[in-house]
């Protein structure tokens, strides 16, 4: 029995992001499978010092079609060589040069990871800049745990790249203070051809943020989506004044708290802190927003009430979804927040939002009592409450439990802390 392409791609398609083993099992069945898989399997490519070696010798291979495939290009420096005489750094503008071949013509996208970009020499950081330069068909570049001095030497090299349109930020250190490295950001100036930046947990959120607050209306990025995971309740003030420039243009907005806690100085007397101000933001069609007690805006409110404080301020007539993820402290924070308030704060601004409001509340796992009842009870409390939107079918409400308790989380924070105090 033959199953039409249409299913077959359904199929594929839904492995190729759940279970890659799985996908390899199917490209077996048939050379219509395999062609279709291999757009799976061989799209990302991840390079490193030992698998180098291994990768030249596949690619001398006559019967070698994986190139054709292959549209992302993970590129780490961590790992050593086998030949201990080889230097990682050589291996990185190796790699980087190999895949200038022509015979990769549908790569995309390169990851830089693990790579202390200090302890290069000029000449290696030019002949990296230069060889990434030539990469006509690059549309991203992501950065992840790289040690920088300061924004400077990411901000160069973006410049370098007119094709880039995206770029990540993940677990940036940099060498020098955090005042000192936002205070070099702030005098820089981000390419105008980027309209997409992420940024991970790490010492790269306040100097992007920074960065894009020092830029004028004309002379700033077109700025189409910001995505932040892990931003600090210290560093709301450089997003405000991010978004007071590129607010006009935004269209897609994703902010999640950092769970591993703020900046030393956060939550005391004189702390910078504040709620997320989006009156800017007359354009925004997405918007997703990830709060719990212990990392939200300010302390003096729940996350429910910090939520309804952000919402009230957007002005967007554009919008077309909302998600939103709540982590209380307790199932008793569930029933005493005001649910309600959110639900007006809502309604009122966004009753023609296209897609229902997705609400997620992630609660911590309580032993000896029955989760599936829990839930049914404060997913009954919240809709109690928010009754506008779930009348009009304007609802998407889901809770599940999170097996980490309070004591852990906290515990691990402290742990986070000392770690960071360390080094």
């Amino acid at each position: 029995m033959k199953l039409p392409a249409e299913i077959v791609d359904h199929i594929i398609d839904y492995l190729g992001s759940l279970n890659p083993k799985a996908l390899s099992a199917c490209s077996l069945v048939s050379s219509q499978w395999l062609r279709r898989c291999r757009y799976h399997l061989f799209s990302t490519v991840h390079l490193g010092p030992c698998r180098l070696p291994l990768f030249k010798n596949l690619l001398r291979s006559p019967s070698c079609t994986l190139t054709r495939y292959v549209s992302h290009i993970e590129i780490d420096g961590s790992s050593k060589p086998s030949n201990a005489s080889a230097p990682t750094v050589s291996a990185i503008i190796e790699s980087i040069s190999i895949i200038q071949h022509s015979r990769f013509s549908r790569i995309t996208s390169v990851r830089l990871q693990n790579i202390d970009w200090t302890a290069l020499h000029f000449q290696e950081q030019t002949a990296i800049k230069r060889s990434l330069s030539r990469m006509t068909t690059l549309t991203r570049l992501e950065f992840h745990r790289i040690e920088f001095h300061d924004l400077r030497e990411a901000a160069r090299m973006l410049a370098s790249l007119p094709s880039v349109r995206h770029t990540t930020f993940s677990h940036i250190l940099f060498t020098k203070y955090a005042d000192q490295a936002v205070a070099a950001a702030a005098r820089l100036r981000l390419p105008t051809h980027l309209t997409s930046i992420e940024l991970g947990p790490g010492d790269a959120v306040p100097s992007v943020l920074a960065c894009l607050a020092t830029h004028s209306i004309h002379e700033a990025p077109c700025i189409r989506a910001l995505s932040i995971n892990g931003l600090r309740r210290d560093d709301v003030a450089h997003l405000n004044s991010a978004l007071s420039v590129i607010g006009p243009q935004l269209q897609q907005l994703k902010i999640a708290f950092w769970e591993g806690g703020t900046s030393e100085n956060a939550g005391v007397p004189g702390a910078p802190s504040g709620c997320i101000d989006l009156r800017t933001l007359e354009n925004l069609r997405c918007l997703s927003l990830d709060l719990d007690d212990a990392t939200h805006v300010d302390r003096t409110q729940g996350p429910v009430a910090a939520l309804t404080s952000i919402l009230s301020t957007l002005s967007s007539s554009e919008l077309q979804s909302v998600d939103l993820v709540v982590r209380p402290s307790s199932t008793k924070a569930v029933a005493c927040a005001e649910w309600r308030e959110l639900d007006v704060a809502i309604s009122r601004k966004h009753a023609d939002c296209i897609q229902p409001v997705r609400l997620q509340l992630v609660c911590d796992a309580i032993k000896g009592i029955d989760e599936s009842v829990l839930q049914k009870t404060l997913e009954a409390r919240v809709r109690e409450d928010m009754s506008s939107l779930d009348r009009r079918g304007k609802l998407r409400l889901a809770c599940v439990f999170d097996p980490k308790t309070n004591q852990e989380r906290a515990e691990w924070r402290r742990w986070v802390r000392t770690l960071a105090r360390r080094f």
